[in-house]
């Protein structure tokens, strides 16, 4: 069982790995997006809008890695 557990722990590791990964891709395309969007105020407070839900998703996945 305790093999089973540890098994299942490396797989929650990777996962979240993975997902911490996709995250920060996002996270950087979506800062390279804001960028190219300031000229456009619309376009840019949409893109600002994504990053601060973006923020909130990673600090929330950031917590969970931490427990």
């Amino acid at each position: 069982m305790n093999n089973k557990n540890n098994e299942i722990s490396n797989v929650e590791k990777v996962l979240d790995s993975n997902l911490s990964s996709s995250l920060d891709g996002i996270k950087e395309l979506t800062n390279e997006l804001k960028a190219l969007s300031e000229s456009n105020k619309n376009a840019h407070d949409i893109v600002t809008s994504i990053l601060n839900e973006l923020d909130v998703a990673y600090k929330k996945l950031k917590n969970i890695e931490e427990e």
